[in-house]
């Protein structure tokens, strides 16, 4: 059994990187020196050393997790939500619990531990969102579903992204965050979401869509002024492009935003700020997150969670 499965996983894993060599392929035929870089060209320059520290500022917030939906429940669960989200967000963290113990069973006592890197991350996350996207077929509305595929495609890109050493293996990255963004963009036609749509800003800048992510969270806090996450990813955002002040702003407006620190921006932003002007944040008081502690850390235990 083991045998035929590594057999599968070494046929999809072939499989996937002739689609990536292909698609490079196509991209580059027909150019000259002076045509205008394409859309995968510019997607794998921007995998610079630049984005690759900001995937560390980023990572240590969303990795180490499945990425379940209960993180929909824990920014939102005070907020005035429809029966139909409810629902679909109950459902999601149900399906997503039982895959993952469906596969710890499947690789219980098998070989897993020869797969690093990229295998290990397509070997874990293929057969959950195959399995995701025959339920889509059947119920192409099925909210819980698109949330999820969205969910794993993202986590599923974080895990290559830091596995990363190659061109092409950057652009398969930026190809599974694609993908990501496209599930929760086809949740959000059907729900509205302060959640995803600040997971989908989080996806484009993974991708190297940095200024269109930036932008995002823009347009989105413009809109929404008193969501402290959204306020504490754009500042994150700011400070690793460079841009301290602009940084400091937007998690001064986190601290405002959740001023009794219900989701954790507040003490987050704290104590990035310190961070910023080099002291203790623990000196000015602060009770919530602190060092080594990640934001997502924050939120999944005051939710009671614990995912």
């Amino acid at each position: 059994m083991a045998s035929n499965k590594k057999s599968k996983l070494a046929r999809q894993q072939a499989a996937t990187k002739a689609r990536r060599e292909s698609k490079q392929g196509a991209a580059t035929v027909g150019t000259t020196k002076s045509a205008p870089a394409t859309k995968a060209e510019k997607k794998k320059q921007t995998q610079s050393l630049g984005i690759k520290v900001a995937a560390v500022i980023f990572a240590f917030i969303l990795a180490g997790s499945m990425m379940l939906p209960s993180c929909s429940a824990i920014f939102e669960g005070r907020n005035a939500r429809n029966a139909q989200q409810q629902a679909a967000e109950a459902q999601a963290q149900a399906e997503a619990d039982a895959a993952e113990a469906e596969a710890a069973e499947t690789t219980e006592g098998e070989a897993t531990e020869e797969l690093t890197g990229i295998e290990l991350a397509d070997s874990s996350y293929q057969p959950l969102v195959d399995e995701l996207k025959a339920k889509l077929d059947e119920n192409p509305d099925d909210l819980a579903s698109i949330l999820n595929l969205g969910n794993y495609y993202m986590s599923w890109g974080i895990e290559v992204g830091q596995a990363a050493s190659t061109d092409q293996e950057n652009l398969y990255a930026s190809d599974l965050f694609d993908e990501a963004v496209s599930y929760f963009d086809r949740y959000l036609e059907l729900n509205e979401s302060n959640d995803v749509r600040s997971r989908r800003a989080l996806c484009r800048f993974y991708a190297g869509d940095t200024q269109d992510a930036i932008r995002d969270l823009e347009e989105f806090t413009e809109g929404v002024t008193d969501y402290g996450p959204a306020w504490v990813y754009l500042g994150m955002m700011y400070e690793s492009t460079g841009h301290a002040e602009d940084a400091e702003q937007a998690y001064l407006k986190a601290e405002a935003a959740d001023p009794d620190d219900l989701y954790g921006s507040k003490s987050y932003a704290e104590e990035r700020i310190a961070a910023m002007h080099g002291t203790d944040a623990s000196a000015s008081g602060t009770t919530g997150a602190t060092s080594g502690t990640s934001l997502q850390d924050v939120l999944s235990g005051a939710s009671g969670t614990g995912y």
